[in-house]
């Protein structure tokens, strides 16, 4: 006995149905990865926001005195360190002190080490140059830091050519010499559209790629090392 045919009718619904699910396939596929690109795009400018924030209020926190300087209309914050540093991160930044000395009332003293500055300037990382580049700056005396100075370590994965705080428009600081406070405000954006590669958005129209996360910080931090 033969096998039955499929009829005209019989294929068209095949068709159809199989259209309609693709379809289906499709729009789903690019809802989640647009949900997908803008969790990332949300996460990336935390995440920056969050370490940029999280390494000033620590180098706040270990310092002997902070500061504020004005240099060409650029203002940075200036760090005093303790001068006998025991152990460094990852990038080679001091993060544990010991004392110099006690006093006669058993007090800790922690002398005066290296200036550690925070500031914005250009690509070069001259402090008084007007830019978006974030830079952390080491000098062993009170001198303006140069561009030599500058940590490129610090701002620069690797030392190498990619940038780490591309996310950042902004930092700014205020410091209570009174109560031996400094607060360190960081602002960070993105767009969806840019975000990092597992993030890219794919079929998404242009009103989600020009999504923007935006993102303030703020954190007081007191020095506490703060006799000489």
């Amino acid at each position: 006995m033969g096998r039955r045919a499929f009829t005209v009718v019989e294929l068209l619904i095949a068709v159809s149905l199989t259209a309609i699910i693709a379809g289906t396939l499709v729009s789903v596929y690019v809802f989640v990865s647009t949900r997908a690109a803008h969790g990332v795009a949300e996460q990336n400018v935390l995440d920056q926001v969050r370490d940029l924030t999280r390494d000033v209020s620590k180098t706040i926190e270990n310092s002997v005195r902070c500061e504020t300087v004005n240099v060409s209309g650029q203002w940075a914050l200036k760090c005093v360190m303790p001068a006998q540093p025991t152990s460094t991160d990852a990038r080679n930044v001091a993060n544990a002190f010991a004392p110099t000395d006690l006093s006669a009332r058993g007090i800790e003293r922690w002398g005066e080490g290296q200036r550690v500055w925070f500031y914005q300037a250009d690509e070069t990382g001259k402090l008084g140059r007007a830019g978006l580049y974030v830079w952390r700056a080491v000098r062993s005396d009170d001198a303006i830091p140069t561009d030599a100075d500058a940590d490129r370590a610090w701002s620069f994965y690797y030392g190498g050519v990619r940038y780490r705080w591309s996310l950042i428009n902004s930092i700014s600081f205020s410091v209570t010499p009174s109560e031996r406070l400094a607060t360190v405000t960081v602002k960070g954006s993105v767009l969806a559209g840019d975000s990092e590669e597992r993030g890219k958005l794919v079929g998404a129209d242009e009103l989600d790629k020009a999504r923007t996360y935006s993102l303030t910080m703020s954190r007081a931090a007191y020095w506490l090392r703060w006799r000489r």
